[in-house]
């Protein structure tokens, strides 16, 4: 006996009901065509799913009613596909998904709700988010890492500026004057 196919539902909100969030995601959208700040959830089986951050050690994973998420303010839904678990399967889903998505573990870059999101929809097998959803926060941890690596290599740089410096005092003044000189 095959089990129903349950519609699987990107819900896609602005990020809190701050207008300045909503008037940046206007600009970043309409001018640079880059996507914009966005919370995003999947809706299935009448139950909308998404991860959150939290400080206690506990699954960030949440429900709530869809697109009636109180953190945020609904935009727009895009249907992924059909998927042909049944509502236990899908719960077994969100089950084994718990461990990896632990609250302490959020990250605004590297780990959001639309992360969750593109994963719970693999899972369910109907593929990926649409890119612009988590554009900015990918690009941001693009440039978050690559700020480090510049950072990093600026203080290479400035360790062997500092060695030399030290190399050309102790040559042109002796060991002993530098250490008379402390």
């Amino acid at each position: 006996m095959s089990e129903a196919k349950q519609p699987v539902v990107l819900n896609v909100y602005t990020v809190g009901h701050n207008k300045v969030l909503q008037e940046l995601n206007y600009v970043v959208e309409n001018f640079l065509g880059e996507g914009g700040v966005f919370h995003g959830a999947i809706e299935v089986c009448g139950h909308e799913h998404s991860f959150g951050g939290c400080r206690q050690n506990r699954c960030g994973i949440f429900t709530c009613e869809p697109k009636k998420c109180p953190m945020h303010t609904f935009r727009e839904s895009f249907y992924l596909g059909d998927c042909g678990k049944s509502e236990r399967q899908i719960h077994d889903v969100l089950e084994s998904m718990k461990p990896e998505w632990m609250g302490p573990t959020y990250d605004l870059l590297r780990k959001n709700c639309c992360y969750f999101s593109e994963a719970f929809s693999l899972k369910l097998g109907t593929g990926k988010i649409p890119k612009w959803v988590n554009h900015l926060a990918h690009v941001g941890a693009i440039l978050d890492t690559e700020s480090k690596s510049v950072i990093h290599d600026l203080h290479s740089i400035e360790d062997a500026v500092e060695n030399e410096g030290m190399e050309v005092w102790e040559f042109t003044h002796g060991k002993s004057a530098k250490t008379d000189a402390k």
